[in-house]
C-alpha cells in the first residue's frame, strides 16, 4: 500500500502507529517534509520534552490571549510553541536561529506588521 498524509508518502508506522516512532528516527528522516509529518504525528509537545529542546524564552501574547514559548532544537534551529486562538491547537513555527525571544519571533513572522494589528482575522 502506499501511505501518505497531504501528499507526503510516508510508511505505515507514521499512519498507523504514530505514537510508536522514536527520536531517533525522527531525527534520522533525511527528508525534511517527512521529518515534519513524523513529528506532528508523534505530538509537537512531546517532542520538544523527548528530544531534549531547550525553552529559550516565554510570553502571553495580549493580542492572541495565548502562551508562547521559544525552543531551541538538537540542530541549532529554533521553534517558536504556539496556539490557534480559534481551534487552541498546538504547533511550533520555525524561526530564524538568531531569534532569541517569542516578541521577536512574531515580529520576524509578520515583517513587523504585528505591531501594529489590533486582533488576528
Amino acid at each position: 500500500g502506499v501511505w501518505a498524509i497531504h501528499g507526503v508518502r510516508v510508511d505505515e508506522q507514521v499512519i498507523m502507529r504514530p505514537e510508536s516512532q522514536t527520536i531517533e528516527q525522527i531525527h534520522k528522516e533525511s527528508n525534511e517534509e517527512v521529518r515534519r509529518v513524523r513529528i506532528e504525528r508523534f505530538g509537537w509537545e512531546r517532542y520538544l520534552h523527548e528530544s531534549g529542546a531547550r525553552r529559550i524564552n516565554d510570553r502571553f501574547n495580549e493580542r492572541d490571549h495565548q502562551p508562547e514559548s521559544l525552543y531551541r532544537l538538537f540542530d541549532g534551529t529554533n521553534r517558536l510553541a504556539v496556539s490557534d486562538p480559534s481551534t487552541g491547537r498546538r504547533y511550533c513555527l520555525g524561526v530564524p536561529a538568531e531569534i532569541e525571544t517569542c516578541e521577536q519571533a512574531q515580529a520576524w513572522m509578520s515583517h513587523g506588521l504585528d505591531a501594529r494589528a489590533i486582533h488576528r482575522s
